[in-house]
């Protein structure tokens, strides 16, 4: 009986060593040295020094199976191309939707952030129309909402502004979401007909905006801040707004040509009126954004 039961242990111990081994060969995690416990991978001498955490953290950066990189790189130069392989099911190789709108979100507002210009938070001066470098196309609106607001809450603009201008690059951050659906909703109307329109509308959303706000990060930097500063020199800094937002506009365009011919398999025609027309409705949208910022931002403050 002893003998019987230790030939079973053995005989089923080798059974589970090798399905153990059948598994590990299947994911490709053959020559990880695994605990046998939890499967996580053994911490030698070299894993706990310095140069072993740096390396790990260059991998994490770096690998994450190839799709920070992968997910970028198609983002930006293969437009519609992520949109296109969520909706087949291919969504492995990528960031989803969301993980590449929530990076770009976050590296945009960094950058604000460090070069202090404004595009989608703007200061209370800026809403109401008090500042004469940048005024909002509502501000006529904005200013006697504003205005009522503090009269019932008792305070002044003067005293009120820094609040304001604290909470509202707080807010603009977590409420840059709310132009997924705003321009998933001109995705709808623009291309009724795809097999799933309102999923594929609010995909492609997520992905021109984490592209938008990826073009932002760089666009500000190599020509927006040296732009305003020549431009200020030769008195011409009225010029900024509309020459930016025409580059951006044009280079959005191109991007949604390409993506709709990608993700909706338009043709070239229908592909550049719609382009045309969705770019065109980008600053409106960005405005409503705004709006809506300056409201939460005023009735929670």
């Amino acid at each position: 009986m002893r003998r019987m039961a230790t030939a079973l242990l053995v005989a089923y111990a080798s059974f589970a060593l090798i399905r153990l081994h059948a598994q590990s060969v299947d994911t490709g995690l053959i020559k990880a040295r695994a605990d046998f416990k939890c499967g996580e991978k053994r911490l030698d001498h070299h894993d706990l020094t310095i140069a072993g955490l740096v390396g790990h953290a260059l991998e994490s950066l770096t690998h994450v199976d190839g799709r920070v990189f992968r997910s970028v790189r198609d983002l930006v130069i293969r437009p519609g191309a992520l949109t296109a392989a969520y909706m087949r099911g291919q969504r492995r190789p990528y960031f989803t939707p969301f993980q590449m709108f929530l990076v770009a979100n976050v590296l945009f507002f960094v950058l604000q952030s460090a070069l202090r210009f404004q595009v989608l938070s703007n200061d209370l001066g800026s809403h109401i129309g008090t500042w004469k470098g940048s005024r909002q196309y509502y501000s006529a609106i904005a200013r006697p909402i504003a205005e009522r607001r503090l009269a019932a809450t008792g305070r002044t603009i003067e005293q009120y502004t820094d609040v304001f201008n604290h909470a509202v690059r707080v807010n603009a951050k977590g409420l840059v979401v709310a132009m997924v659906p705003l321009f998933g909703l001109v995705l709808v109307a623009s291309f009724p007909r795809a097999r799933y329109p309102v999923t594929t509308a609010m995909v492609l959303a997520l992905h021109f905006l984490a592209f938008f706000l990826l073009l932002e990060t760089l666009l500000m930097p190599l020509l927006g801040v040296p732009a305003g500063m020549l431009l200020s020199a030769l008195s011409l800094g009225w010029l900024w707004d509309p020459l930016t937002s025409a580059v951006l506009i044009a280079i959005c365009a191109a991007w949604i040509y390409k993506a709709s011919r990608v993700v909706y398999e338009a043709s070239a025609k229908s592909a550049a009126l719609k382009a045309a027309g969705i770019a065109g409705l980008l600053i409106p949208i960005i405005v409503c954004y705004r709006f809506i910022v300056f409201i939460v931002t005023l009735f929670t403050t």
